[in-house]
């Protein structure tokens, strides 16, 4: 007798407990989708007040916050992180040669920079 027909009536039993519980398992997950359910009003009365309001220009910092702490060291600090900061040109520098390239292939991408 063949190891495998031994195992046969186990393995079928096996196979037809496995689609039990894929078939439970598909039924408990779309249990959950509600596909006529009553949709809850979205139209929600907002008041004129909310619609017509700007931020005032006094909600934004100055550019040089920092130097309002009046603090030698965190002027010092901003200072340097500022001419150290070098992301900003570097992306430039990334664009403008990007733009160049696709100009050589002839083509043109539509960005104008001035510098």
């Amino acid at each position: 007798m063949r190891p495998y027909r031994r195992y046969a009536g186990m393995i079928a039993w096996l196979w037809r407990v496995a689609r039990a519980m894929g078939a439970l398992a598909s039924i408990a997950s779309l249990s959950g989708c509600l596909l006529d359910a009553d949709k809850p009003d979205i139209a929600i009365d907002v008041p004129q007040s909310y619609l017509n309001t700007k931020a005032p220009e006094a909600a934004l910092p100055a550019l040089d916050w920092w130097r309002g702490f009046r603090s030698a060291e965190l002027t010092s600090l901003m200072e340097e992180a500022q001419a150290a900061n070098l992301d900003i040109a570097v992306a430039m520098a990334q664009i403008l040669q990007a733009d160049a390239q696709v100009r050589i292939a002839g083509k043109s991408t539509g960005i104008v920079f001035y510098e």
